[in-house]
Order: C-alpha cells, then sequence, then structure tokens
C-alpha cells in the first residue's frame, strides 16, 4: 500500500490511491512464507547486507488531520471480492472525476455521488478539500519550474480535462467554477469529427503518463455516440530515499501464490532502519519505505499466513491504519520484496453502482447543472468510467501511471429482452408482496372493451386449484403473507384460461378486499368458505393485522409513485346496516357507508358514478356497470384501486420506433416499442421456461414484472405460463433476478376491460354468498340478502413515462 505523505505541512492524503491497494493485492495473488519476527527476507543471500545506519534526519511523524480514504477502502475492497488476478486502481484520480460530475448535479445523482465518496456537509468545504489535495500535488513541479539547479526530487504529473461535443452549451458558472478550484480546463469539440479529437486527447494523456499510456481511447466511434469526456490523468516517478536495494543483492526465489503453487521471481533485498509495526487487528506486518524528496511513501502490508489476504483486505480501513502507524516505530528489517510491473484497466460503473451510485448512469440522472443542450431530446447521463493504470517498482524506486474517463452518452446494447410476442405481467408492491394488477397482453392495438356474459361457463375442469406441497413451502421458506398471495395467483390463472384469446388486465387485490370486508359481515359456512379460498389465517388477531398490512401497501404516495385504495357501502334508504358492520369498516377497511336511493336508478347510478370518477382522477367511470345491476338492489359494496406510477428509468420518446408484435397466428401487428438500455434486475427462469424482468417505478419499492416465453410457438396463449406459475411462488422469482446490463423493448398499450367476475370466483371455491340462504347475519339482520353480481372496470395505460391503471369493483 502507498500512503503519500507532506512531512513538512503534516498534510496527509492517499494522493497515489493507487499504488496505496496496489501491493496489498501483489501480496494477496502472490505472497510469500516466513517465519521471521522482522519482516521477511523472501530470498537468502550470498552477498554482504546493507549495513544497519540510524539516519536521525528520517524523522517520521503521521498525518494528524481527517482522514478522506473511507471511500478508497471501500472501493478497493468491493473490486477485490472474489477476484484472484492484480489490481490497480486510483481512487483520487476517480475521486476527481466524480467530484466534477458532483459539481454539476442535483437532487438524487449529487446525493448519491457525495455519500458514497463521504464528501464534506458544505461545497465550499468540498471545493477547499480538493484545491489542497491539488495544491499539494502540484507543488513540486511549481517549485521545479523556479529552480535550474535544484532538480525535483521526484516527478508527479497531473491533468484534468473536459471535453464537450459543440452541441451542448456549457454553462459558465460551472466552467468557473472546475477552473478556480479544481484547475480543469473545458475545451469544445466536434464529437462527430472523432479521429482528430480522438488523437489529441491519446496525445495529451501519453504526455502527462511519459508515454506510459499512448491509447486511452482506442474506439473512435465511442467517442462519436457521445456528449461529454470527463478526463484525468496522473502519473508519479521517485526513487527510494536511500539506496535500499543493492543490484548485486537481487536474487531469484520462489513467491508464493494463494493456491499454495509457486513462481519463480526476481526480489529485493535490504536490511536496514525501516517504520515497521505488526498489527493483531489486521494479522499483518506493516512496512513503509519512503521515496526522496519527503513527501511520499511506499506502504507494504504482508499478511502473517498464507491464507490470510482474504482476512486482511476485509478487516483493513482508514481508522484501523491510522491507528497501526502511529505505532511505526524505527527499527532494523531485513527486507525482501519482489520486483513487478502490471497494467490494469477496469471499467467503474458496476463497482460504483454496489457502493450507491446509480442515478449518474441511468436515465433520471440530473446533471443540469452542466450544460444545457441545444436539442431538448439530448440528456446528460455517464454511459462509461473507465481508468487505465500501470505500475512498475524496482531497485531504484516506482513509477505509476493512471488515466480515468467518464464518458456521458448512449450506452451500448447488451442482453435484450425484447417483448414482440404474447407477455404476462404485473405490478407488486415488493415491501408487502401485494400484486395491485395483473394482465397478459396478446396484441397491442386490440384497445376494445369486453364485457363477459353474466351467464359465461366457468373453466374447464382441467385446471385444479389447490395449494403448494408442504415441501414446497419449507423450501421457500413462505409465511402466512405468500400463502395470502395464493390467491392472486389462482384467481389471475382461471382469468386467463378463461379468456384466451384478447388482452386482459385484472386487479385481484381489489377483490381480496372486497371479499374480506364481505368476510366481515359473514357467518357459518359463508364465512368459513371465504377464509379458506383467501387463505386467511385463522387466528382473528393475526388476519387483523394482515389487512391493515395490506391496506397500508395500498394506500402510499412517494416519490412520483401513488397508489390509493377506496371503499364505500352504498346501502338502499330502506336497509338498516348493523353499527358494529359500520365500525369495522371504518376502523379496519377506512371504508365509508353512504344511503342512496336503488329505486331511482339513474340518480343513484350518477352519484356513485361520479365517486368513482373522482377517487379514480377521471381515469374511469362505473356508468356501464351500474347499468347491469338489478332494481331490486339494496347494498353495493365498491373497491376502488387508481395506481400511477412514473418509470425509475423513463423511456426516451426519441427512441420509440414501430416495430413487428407477433399474435398468436403469428402475423406481424405493427405497433410502437419503447426502448431503454440500463441495468435492470433480470433472469431467464428455466424451471417455468421464460425470461423475467422487472421494471421498477419511482418510489423504488413498487415495479412492473413482466414474464415472456422462452419460445412463442409452445405457448400462444400463455396458459402454459400460468400453470407453472401456480408452482414456483413470485418470491422465488424475485430472488432469482441479478442486476444486468439490458436492452428491454416494450410495446406502447393500453388495455381496459369490462369483467363479471362469478364464474371465476364459484370455480374457485366462492359459491355460498350466491345463494339465497347466504349467512350474512353479521352485516344485515333484518333480511336475506345474497350477493347478486360482482363486475370490475378496469383500464391500464403504459408509455414512456410510466403506467396509469384504475380498477372499480362492484359487489
Amino acid at each position: 500500500m502507498v500512503m503519500l505523505k507532506n512531512h513538512r505541512s503534516r498534510q496527509y492524503y492517499l494522493l497515489l490511491g493507487y499504488l496505496a491497494v496496489t501491493y496489498i493485492v501483489i501480496l494477496a495473488i502472490k505472497h510469500c512464507k516466513s517465519e521471521l519476527k522482522t519482516f521477511p527476507s523472501l530470498m537468502k543471500t550470498n552477498g554482504t547486507a546493507n549495513p544497519i545506519v540510524n539516519h536521525n534526519e528520517d524523522v517520521f511523524v503521521p498525518y494528524q488531520g481527517e482522514a478522506f480514504s473511507v471511500f478508497d477502502w471501500t472501493l478497493f475492497r468491493t473490486m477485490s471480492k472474489n477476484s484472484t488476478e492484480n489490481i490497480l486502481v486510483s481512487p483520487i484520480s476517480l475521486k476527481l472525476v466524480l467530484v466534477l460530475l458532483y459539481e454539476g448535479a442535483e437532487d438524487q445523482s449529487a446525493y448519491e455521488i457525495a455519500g458514497a465518496i463521504h464528501l464534506p456537509a458544505t461545497q465550499s468545504t468540498v471545493q477547499k478539500r480538493f484545491s489542497t489535495i491539488l495544491h499539494s500535488l502540484q507543488k513540486n513541479n511549481f517549485l521545479s519550474h523556479l529552480s535550474q539547479t535544484n532538480p525535483p526530487a521526484y516527478t508527479l504529473n497531473i491533468g484534468t480535462r473536459i471535453y464537450i461535443d459543440s452541441n451542448i452549451s456549457i454553462r459558465q458558472k460551472y466552467k468557473a467554477t472546475v477552473k478556480h478550484y479544481y484547475n480543469t480546463d473545458v475545451i469544445s469539440a466536434n464529437f462527430t469529427d472523432a479521429q482528430p479529437l480522438v488523437q489529441a486527447i491519446n496525445s495529451w494523456v501519453s504526455n502527462i503518463t511519459d508515454a506510459n499510456i499512448d491509447r486511452m481511447i482506442e474506439d473512435e466511434n465511442s467517442v462519436k455516440s457521445s456528449l461529454m469526456l470527463i478526463m484525468n490523468t496522473l502519473f508519479f516517478k521517485g526513487s527510494w530515499r536511500r539506496q535500499y536495494f543493492l543490484p548485486e543483492n537481487i536474487q531469484t526465489s520462489k513467491f508464493y501464490t494463494i493456491n499454495n503453487q509457486t513462481v519463480n521471481a526476481s526480489f529485493m533485498r535490504a536490511l536496514g532502519r525501516f517504520y515497521y509495526v505488526e498489527s493483531l487487528e489486521l494479522n499483518a506486518k506493516i512496512l513503509r519505505i519512503p521515496y526522496n524528496g519527503n513527501k511520499f511513501a511506499l506502504y507494504l502490508l504482508l499478511p502473517q499466513t498464507l491464507n490470510g489476504i482474504e482476512h486482511l483486505i476485509n478487516e483493513v480501513n482508514p481508522f484501523v491504519l491510522t491507528r497501526c502507524v502511529w505505532q511505526m516505530q524505527d527499527l532494523p528489517v531485513d527486507v525482501s520484496i519482489p520486483k513487478f510491473k502490471f497494467e490494469f484497466s477496469s471499467h467503474l460503473e458496476p463497482i460504483l453502482r454496489k457502493l450507491g451510485i446509480n442515478d449518474i448512469f441511468d436515465d433520471t440522472a440530473t446533471l443540469t447543472g452542466i450544460a444545457q443542450t441545444k436539442r431538448t431530446s439530448e440528456h446528460l447521463k455517464v454511459t462509461d468510467i473507465l481508468q487505465k493504470a500501470g505500475i512498475e517498482v524496482n531497485e531504484n524506486g516506482t513509477a505509476a501511471y493512471v488515466a480515468t474517463e467518464i464518458e456521458i452518452g448512449n450506452k451500448n446494447e447488451e442482453e435484450v429482452f425484447h417483448a414482440d410476442h404474447p407477455f404476462v405481467f404485473y405490478i407488486e408492491d415488493e415491501s408487502t408482496g401485494t400484486i395491485i394488477y395483473i394482465g397478459k397482453m396478446m396484441n397491442p392495438l386490440d384497445t376494445a372493451k369486453k364485457m363477459s356474459s353474466m351467464n359465461q361457463q366457468s373453466p374447464p375442469t382441467t385446471f385444479s386449484p389447490g395449494i403448494p406441497s408442504a415441501d414446497l413451502i419449507f423450501q421457500t421458506k413462505l409465511n402466512i403473507k405468500n400463502r395470502n398471495n395464493f390467491f392472486n395467483t389462482y384467481f389471475s390463472q382461471a382469468l386467463i384460461k378463461k379468456y384466451k384469446n384478447g388482452n386482459l388486465i385484472a386487479a385481484p387485490a381489489s377483490i381480496q378486499v372486497l371479499l374480506t370486508m364481505l368476510m366481515e359481515g359473514a357467518n357459518g359456512n359463508t364465512r368459513s368458505e371465504i377464509i379458506s379460498v383467501l387463505r386467511l389465517p385463522e387466528d382473528q388477531s393475526y388476519r387483523e393485522r394482515l389487512m391493515q398490512y395490506i391496506l397500508t401497501s395500498l394506500n402510499k404516495n412517494e416519490n412520483g409513485t401513488e397508489v390509493d385504495l377506496n371503499t364505500r357501502l352504498w346501502v338502499d334508504k330502506t336497509v338498516r346496516i348493523l353499527d358494529t358492520y359500520k365500525n369495522i369498516l371504518r376502523s379496519s377497511f377506512q371504508g365509508d357507508v353512504e344511503t342512496v336511493n336503488f329505486a331511482e336508478k339513474q340518480s343513484a347510478a350518477h352519484h356513485i358514478n361520479e365517486w368513482v370518477r373522482r377517487v379514480t382522477r377521471n381515469a374511469i367511470s362505473s356508468a356501464s356497470l351500474l347499468n347491469d345491476v338489478p332494481p331490486d338492489t339494496h347494498l353495493m359494496l365498491t373497491s376502488v384501486i387508481y395506481f400511477k406510477g412514473r418509470w425509475l428509468k423513463s423511456f426516451d420518446t426519441a427512441k420509440t420506433k414501430l416495430q413487428c408484435f407477433y399474435i398468436p397466428n403469428g402475423e406481424c401487428r405493427k405497433t410502437y416499442f419503447m426502448k431503454h438500455e440500463s441495468f435492470y434486475r433480470y433472469a431467464y427462469i428455466a424451471s417455468i421456461e421464460a425470461h423475467v424482468v422487472e421494471i421498477p417505478y419511482s418510489d423504488g419499492k413498487t415495479s412492473m414484472l413482466t414474464l415472456m416465453p422462452n419460445s412463442r410457438e409452445k405457448d400462444l396463449y400463455l396458459r402454459i405460463l400460468s400453470e407453472d406459475l401456480v408452482t414456483i411462488p413470485v418470491s422465488v422469482i424475485l430472488a432469482n433476478l441479478r442486476l444486468q446490463d439490458i436492452t428491454v423493448h416494450l410495446p406502447k398499450f393500453n388495455i381496459e376491460n369490462n369483467l363479471d367476475l362469478i364464474p371465476t370466483l364459484q370455480y374457485l371455491g366462492i359459491e355460498d354468498i350466491f345463494q339465497p340462504n347466504t349467512n350474512l347475519t353479521k352485516l344485515i339482520s333484518n333480511s336475506s340478502i345474497h350477493v347478486t353480481s360482482i363486475l370490475q372496470n378496469i383500464k391500464l395505460e403504459i408509455d414512456e413515462e410510466g403506467t396509469l391503471a384504475a380498477a372499480d369493483t362492484g359487489f
């Protein structure tokens, strides 16, 4: 590890952080074996070792200020996980380009950068800190230019530039800020004519890195598709403060790798005085080797055991290191370290996402403080962060170089989720597992309403509803909330079988709430039947808590995503509802009770319809349903769910194009497809032979889960997929999704259905409430009533901005 220090000013930075984290990994990958109490000699020598000399002038005082390296070690630890290769990264180079993004970021984009790299609380403090770091780094070069007689003790070149396309208008405040505090020039260029621009950038990087990086940008086409490049490059070359390692003491010896194999390496050996400490916390030895100039030093961390590197990487952090450094003593140490030289390149987007920086890579990126585009369709987002680094350590000293590039523009495609044939989708509140909407898309151009007949036959009996086996419940660790969601799956499967030829949208959560409300007014077999079919817990107190849990998830408004449930019992003026039932509706379901005159059908219909229109924000009207209500109706129990969700990663309208959507007969229907390239949670689930992608909404808790069969020829009407979904809980599907860089093609579509749900509910086992002798004695005591109709009017629209859905269900 290399911690760079300024002994005179006692200011401490991880200036060449790429050296700091590099040698740990080198020692981690190729570890040395020794039982010595001092820092081990890794080779035997026949020569004479360097004499032990006490250099009183080499007084070492550790930095006493606040550490600014938490991000550095977190970054390194994340990169090192599951890696068995040499790693080289420059945290300071990366932080410099990220802080330039931070200066032009707002809202979530700025919040994530500040949190990840642990920026100070105020912008002025951030600017002061980085200005101080840059001044310290550039100080040596400035002094060397003033003196012709004293050559610099070391070389440290650093440069930062922002290249911006001529179509982009840079904000003057941003340009002045990055120049004043970060010594960064902004250069306007024609990105369309990429060849001369790439040559100029590569030449600039090569010049700063002493020709060690001569082709930072290798693909000119990547520049053509970009709008902006942020570049930082840094080169360090330092000689050891003393001639610790004599050439005649260099010998070849064995180096032990982590798999207990050995390789032959050239080892440098020195016997002299070094600052040294052994750490019990890290179970490692720490050695400091200073460079000429009293400013920089190389720190080496060596695990005490051959397999101790993983423990070391997991435990090392700035706070432990601070304690260790202050405990260092000037001791005679027998040193033997390998000479090494390697290069390392890394695309850092996946790593930074793991560290909490996501928004700058997505279409939701808010980098409005940097520039204003001349074309409104262009929005800035980071498409790549590339760092190339290299290091060489030998008997003379160290040379290290790094260049970091942030590319802003359009992303390249990788895996593709192209929903160009029928698929299943549903919207779920993942905090509770509640499915709000579920449907299938058979033809995006088919927007006709469908009203099923009241006497339509039940689905064929080849489908036998039931519950998963005890083994499956045990294996997936399902709880009662999972079991309660089985009803949604069976209900949806029955609907898909019944309405196989058209687009379908339904709201099982609305049905579930109404059935539970009705159950509270029932006794005897009627009550038991509803509890059984809904898979409600037998314990009443737990059942009440479960319903409160579901209702809470159906009433929220967070960050542009709104879910709103409204329930109401409409009572004819001739009917008296029991007060105990009214209290249950109000306390447990936040439901209202309102008196109407059903004898005046048109007036009652208008009154109820106005309520539905209001609570759905004008999305739907219930007039068509009310026309089918019998004139002798005494009660109407209604549930309305309104949903409006803005995509977390919005689709660019400029990318929406006409493409083929293949309906079941194989015919191509030209449909407008939305397109977005980003990181989504995706998986191919082999057990159901389906591709699954999760498309999140802006609240980060609600998402649309889209499932598409692997082959449209095998499952034209999605019946097989709907059956398979009964065997695998949604929680298991979600657990298999992984964040991947994919391109999503999704058709714009809208569906509107009017559904008669009695046949489906009867098939699932709800029968008693439709019988004349049904037991609803906890709801009303002076009359015999039963359910005569269950109708649902539902509408769904999906476009580039998000989803609008509303469902009105009436018993």
